[in-house]
């Protein structure tokens, strides 16, 4: 088993491993910086081998609330918000010293006082093919499709692979005056968040998507130019913006906010065929649109596959590295759900221990008739899918 060097995120050497092989702007220490200054846990980059020949993973360490683990000092792993995993260089998916180097970064996660472990897989790069090649194996699951635009191909080329209707579409949004612009300055802020805030509340977004204007002065801080602010407007109002995130070969469509009162002009098709020419011509290969809400293919994903034909799964990382701990603070988040009226359902959430509550019709400080401790056998998660 490979022991893994851990890096802190203010450690010059972070970005000179990452650097070294097929990485996105999403493991670079900056992102990470700025999600461990939001309070989403400690950041850190485990990586196992040498410079020629190494797998590199970058994480955040969350401490596990006390009044759930008791005495003990527990934690669990997590990931940024967008694509990570791990990257790596001079090896391939399967082989020894990945499985070895596997073990090693887990065995660290371990030594963490780590009882789980969660990681959403970078679509593009196929990371999660550093684990297992087959989902569903290995901790490693499906999570739907995402879709990407290939920027490279010519403007003919694009147009033929849309349907005539999403052409038509296209063109009669522009003749209502749409067009789309780089706000260089980002003197738009305050209106990006009114529309953001706007389109969070429309969707019923959950309140860990509610982000404030200092989160997206923070992110702008960290990451620079990586972070492009474009508007769509019409007659000189901005009836749509969106904050995407460019590195290296690919632009992701990151936050977007949209007036509801415009949206009957389409302005997400011209935002979307105009950042597509836009990325082309500064040299990226491809906007990564993303998927469906939840990873489902739902009109979300419809949509934004009405652009490409080019679709990559989107999976994610669920380890559970103490099992006995992890039954424990699930059977802790289970009557405490109870004895407050409320009612633990965590369905497909991981880690289960952190789901969020649901109503329950019995009476606070009573326990449902049909409750039952939680026993390893009886868990709400398919072991099977897990490492231990």
């Amino acid at each position: 088993m490979e022991r893994a060097l851990i890096l802190d995120v203010s450690d010059p050497a972070w970005d000179a491993w990452i650097k070294r092989a097929p990485h996105d702007v999403y493991h670079k220490a900056a992102y990470h910086r700025f999600s461990q200054e939001r309070g989403e846990g400690t950041a850190v980059l485990a990586v196992c081998g040498t410079p020629e020949r190494f797998l590199a993973w970058p994480y955040l360490l969350r401490r596990i609330d006390a009044q759930a683990s008791g005495s003990r000092f527990l934690n669990d792993i997590t990931a940024v918000y967008g694509y990570t995993g791990p990257v790596a260089l001079g090896c391939e998916p399967g082989d020894a010293f990945v499985k070895s180097a596997i073990a090693g970064i887990q065995e660290a996660w371990r030594s963490q006082n780590a009882i789980s472990a969660f990681a959403r897989f970078h679509p593009l790069l196929e990371s999660h093919r550093w684990l297992s090649d087959t989902i569903g194996c290995d901790g490693v699951t499906g999570n739907g499709q995402t879709v990407s635009v290939d920027a490279r191909i010519s403007d003919e080329e694009t147009l033929r692979t849309y349907t005539r209707i999403l052409r038509q579409e296209i063109a009669a949004a522009r003749k209502t005056g749409l067009r789309t612009e780089v706000d260089e300055t980002w003197s738009s802020l305050h209106e990006f968040m009114r529309l953001y805030r706007q389109t969070m509340v429309r969707n019923r977004a959950p309140a860990s998507y509610h982000f404030s204007e200092e989160y997206i002065l923070n992110l702008k801080l960290r990451l620079g130019p990586h972070a492009i602010l474009l508007n769509t407007t019409l007659n000189g109002r901005i009836v749509l913006a969106c904050i995407w995130l460019a590195y290296r070969n690919w632009m992701h469509a990151h936050l977007e906010g949209a007036d509801e009162n415009y949206l009957r002009y389409s302005p997400f098709k011209v935002m979307i065929d105009d950042v597509r020419r836009w990325a082309g011509d500064r040299g990226y290969n491809a906007l990564h649109l993303g998927g469906g809400r939840g990873g489902k293919e739902d009109s979300l994903f419809k949509f934004k596959a009405r652009f490409s034909r080019l679709h990559h799964s989107f999976c994610t990382g669920r380890f559970i590295l103490d099992e006995r701990a992890y039954n424990e603070l699930c059977e802790v988040r289970r009557r405490r759900a109870a004895e407050s009226g409320m009612l633990f359902e965590p369905d497909d959430f991981f880690p289960a221990y952190r789901a969020l509550l649901a109503e329950n019709r019995c009476e606070p400080g009573t326990l449902p008739r049909d409750y039952i401790p939680a026993t390893p056998e009886a868990l709400p998660y398919d072991r099977r899918a897990f490492l231990k």
